[in-house]
């Protein structure tokens, strides 16, 4: 595939795509989207049938030297390796934890279908206050009230 490297961590593979070991690729924490099984089954049968898939999208990881973490594409990331893949295509996007907030919500589309328990549908930034947050979220305006008559 044109423009398509082996997995590497040097900095000429940065903003390329290139094939990493799915061992490698680690989940973000803060990514509120989520599959059911059922789901996750129809993404495999998908992938087989189809034979590719979009690129999965992966920063550097801040933490683990050589290895990344994903901003996109944690669903086909699982199922590839039910799959008994060894390896996905993906594109590296260097960036700060600031813009991986930003691009874990809106690149999940800030309403997932299905969220991780018990974190909001426009988690991981506070809608009031448009700042990064952890769930559950500390700030006054969205911090569960209790109800009083």
């Amino acid at each position: 595939m044109p423009g398509t490297k082996s997995s590497s961590s040097s900095p000429e593979a940065e903003g390329r795509l290139v094939r990493v070991a799915l061992e490698r690729v680690h989940p973000h924490p803060l990514n509120a989207n989520a599959m059911g099984e059922e789901q996750l089954k129809k993404l495999a049968r998908n992938i087989e049938r189809q034979g590719s898939y979009p690129p999965l999208l992966v920063r550097p990881h801040p933490e683990l030297e050589g290895e990344y973490q994903l901003l996109d594409g944690e669903q086909r990331w699982q199922v590839l390796r039910r799959l008994g893949h060894d390896q996905a295509l993906c594109f590296i996007w260097p960036c700060d934890d600031g813009t991986a907030l930003l691009l874990l919500s809106t690149l999940n589309r800030c309403v997932a279908r299905t969220s991780r328990p018990g974190a909001p549908s426009c988690w991981p930034s506070c809608p009031p206050c448009s700042h990064p947050m952890s769930w559950p979220c500390s700030c006054p305006r969205t911090a569960p009230r209790s109800r009083t008559r």
